[in-house]
């Protein structure tokens, strides 16, 4: 009698990787948006006449928005799921990139507003995600996370000139950024539809049964010493 081989570690294996795969790919795009204005700034201040302070708004909308949109998630990711929610967040910095490729200045602060909304909300969907979908492995995926992160503003920031370079503007170099974002968003898409993320019992890709935590409601973050704590270190940290 022939025995048929058991086939499910395989897949679950290569879920693993496939999985680990988008959200690394995610990570890639959480600062390429706000990374690459700085060096071709003056080139953008010169092509559409902008004066000192309204050029800072460039940089300094997503740091804004960082903060604004961040307190959404919860109430976002309770109506869409973690994994919709995070794909939706590539599709939406994908159009704020892209955005800016238009010749007027309102597409590049809006764009720029649509890509710090979708950076904020996914700033705070992926640790989240990674103590999901890799329960046993949090503090290695954390790493690599973290190390995206850094990846991915030196990518943006070295590859941006060379491109406006090769386009000839910086508005097209501006926008090609959006092609990374569109494929993380291609690449999570099925992991998105396979499991929207609501809250919940919920499994890892390696089949572990996982307990969603309990979220706090918003009220109770303002009288919780912890989170306040946290909240005042990482604001001083950004305000420096």
């Amino acid at each position: 009698m022939t025995t048929v081989p058991d086939t499910r570690p395989r897949r679950r294996l290569l879920a693993a990787w496939y999985v680990g795969a988008g959200l690394l790919l995610v990570a890639l795009n959480l600062r390429m948006g706000v990374a690459s204005v700085g060096p071709v700034l003056g080139a953008v201040e010169r092509s559409l006449h902008l004066g000192p302070s309204a050029a800072s708004l460039l940089t300094t909308i997503p740091v804004f928005a960082f903060g604004a949109f961040a307190f959404l998630t919860p109430l976002l990711t309770r109506r869409i799921g973690l994994h919709r929610l995070l794909g939706l967040t590539m599709a939406v910095l994908a159009v704020g990139i892209a955005l800016r490729i238009e010749p007027h200045g309102w597409a590049l602060y809006g764009g720029t507003v649509l890509a710090g909304a979708a950076i904020a909300v996914a700033n705070v969907l992926m640790p989240a995600a990674i103590k999901s979908d890799f329960a046993h492995r949090v503090g290695l995926m954390m790493g690599l996370y973290s190390t995206a992160l850094f990846l991915s503003a030196a990518i943006a920031s070295a590859a941006v000139v060379p491109l406006a370079a090769a386009f000839g503007s910086w508005r097209p170099a501006l926008a090609f950024l959006a092609v990374p974002a569109v494929v993380a968003f291609l690449v999570w898409l099925p992991r998105a539809l396979r499991n929207p993320g609501h809250t919940g019992r919920s499994r890892t890709v390696d089949d572990a049964p996982v307990e969603a935590a309990d979220e706090p409601t918003f009220a109770r973050l303002f009288r919780d010493p912890v989170a306040i704590a946290v909240t005042g270190f990482m604001g001083l940290q950004s305000l420096s």
